[in-house]
């Protein structure tokens, strides 16, 4: 009779980690923001969950939370000197309309909202940063609707808000402090090892000179 080979034990995998989340609901004013948002909408929301999940690795390791909060906050920094350039432009042209601008409804569509599940406190900085460039943007599209100020204006204020959401978080950079950390996690692990064969090359002369 052919032996009965033994089962294999069937491993149930373990369902994924649900995290706790705020589901934040932004109703963005600027329909050069809106647009540009929603076109990278999932790589933002991906990006700043993996910044996040980085800020956690990082707790015990000053080194590389020093370089990525430095990074990180540059980025912000970015967002919000383009929101200044804006900004200046907007208070130059009610310069010249004498500090009055005109007063219209502006009707801002509801399909300009979104949504983002807030993980981590870093998504409040994104957060903050999205919302101060888009309303920014939208009082000088405003003034364009109104007949104050020309296309061409309208058109340089356009592409800094745009450029400020698509270079926003530079995946390069991010890549780069996750690969200095996998880095020194490999070299901690390597100098573990080679401590504990030490070890065991003392316990082995240790029972020579016993023996």
């Amino acid at each position: 009779m052919a032996e009965q080979q033994p089962r294999k034990k069937r491993t149930r995998a373990l369902p994924p980690i649900q995290r706790k989340s705020i589901v934040v609901k932004m109703q963005l004013k600027s329909s050069a923001v809106t647009q540009r948002v929603q076109g990278i909408s999932d790589r933002l929301k991906t990006m700043t969950a993996r910044i996040a999940g980085l800020y956690v690795l990082t707790t015990s390791n000053a080194e590389v939370r020093t370089r990525l909060e430095t990074w990180f906050s540059a980025e912000i920094a970015e967002v919000d000197r383009r929101r200044q350039l804006l900004s200046t432009m907007h208070q130059m042209e009610l310069k010249e309309l004498g500090g009055q601008p005109a007063k219209f409804d502006i009707v801002t569509p509801d399909s300009y909202a979104i949504e983002i599940e807030v993980e981590h406190p870093i998504f409040w900085r994104v957060i903050t940063a999205i919302t101060e460039i888009d309303a920014s943007a939208a009082e000088l599209e405003n003034m364009w609707l109104s007949g104050e100020i020309d296309d061409q204006t309208t058109f340089r204020a356009r592409n800094i808000a745009t450029n400020a959401i698509t270079h926003f978080i530079n995946v390069e950079e991010y890549e780069k402090i996750m690969a200095s950390l996998t880095g020194q996690q490999k070299s901690e692990q390597a100098e573990d090892t080679d401590v504990s064969d030490s070890q065991e090359d003392q316990v082995e002369e240790k029972m020579v000179v016993n023996a």
